[in-house]
């Protein structure tokens, strides 16, 4: 399917499993500029490889609306606006813009919607991601111990006013958008395990769901020719962040609707050990006829 431009709908909107969505505006973020990218991302690595060859130009409101609008008719049922930075911190005109463009071609005010955006420096402007008919918010901490977020994470340090204004950005998130409707990635992988568990508890506890993304090392990182830990390292990992999802009281539907589906294998452990099925759209489909 193409878009009324003729953009392949495919290079908009990413199935990502469960019925979800990820669009990722651009694969280009502006910290290259000022030499501060994340040091496990390759985001621009990406894009300076491949270019516009794959379709990772800028997507526009108007075709994301339009995809995330024939994804939706075909059983999906939840989308993440996603990228890198945006030059001079203007995510918010785009995210908006994105949100009326998907309530416009949809017809749906709550079109369960994740923003995931860098930790404002102004936090009103969190209101405003409600108020377009986002559910759900996201503010990637991804390292947890602070003086290494600043040593890998130098442009999150330096654009998002440090470590701490993250913790208060995802404080205030929850006090506008609500418990377990805030979510934060931290990179499995880079710092010790005491620490990265240290985080995941923290954030459960107050309602954010942590989400682990597996560092896989990536060609044209910063780090290209480190190593991952081990599998065994990260099944433990996995493990007792699944045990915390219980024990801080999430649920299957919350989960599922303020994150996006690629790679979480603590998820499935949750969904598994509670007996839930998980259901791709045609399925989904499929049972409501």
């Amino acid at each position: 399917l193409n878009t009324s431009d003729g953009t392949a709908m495919r290079t908009v909107a990413v199935d990502a499993g469960y019925g979800a969505l990820i669009v990722a505006y651009s694969n280009e973020c502006s910290l290259k500029d000022k030499g501060l990218d994340c040091l496990f991302c390759n985001i621009n690595a990406t894009k300076a490889a491949y270019g516009e060859a794959q379709g990772i130009g800028w997507k526009t409101p108007r075709q994301a609306g339009e995809s995330v609008a024939a994804a939706y008719r075909e059983g999906f049922d939840h989308v993440t606006v996603s990228g890198g930075f945006i030059a001079e911190r203007r995510e918010l005109e785009y995210y908006l813009d994105v949100a009326e463009a998907v309530r416009e071609h949809t017809g749906l005010e709550d079109f369960n919607g994740t923003a995931d955006i860098g930790a404002p420096l102004d936090f009103s402007v969190l209101e405003k991601y409600k108020a377009v008919g986002y559910r759900t918010i996201a503010t990637n901490l991804e390292i947890w111990n602070e003086k290494l977020f600043g040593v890998i994470c130098p442009g999150k340090a330096r654009l998002c006013g440090g470590w701490r204004n993250c913790l208060a950005a995802l404080d205030e998130e929850l006090r506008v958008f609500g418990k377990h409707r805030v979510r934060s990635s931290l990179v499995s992988g880079i710092e010790p395990k005491a620490s990265l568990l240290e985080g995941v508890e923290y954030l459960a506890e107050r309602g954010v769901l942590p989400v682990l993304r597996l560092w896989n090392v990536a060609i044209g990182s910063r780090l290209e020719g480190h190593r991952t830990p081990a599998h065994d390292w990260h099944w433990d990992v996995y493990e007792k962040t699944a045990a915390l999802y219980k024990k801080h009281g999430f649920s299957w539907e919350e989960m599922k609707s303020a994150s996006v589906f690629t790679h979480f294998v603590p998820f499935d452990l949750f969904r598994l050990e509670a007996g839930i099925e998980a259901k791709e759209p045609a399925q989904a489909r499929q049972t409501a006829a």
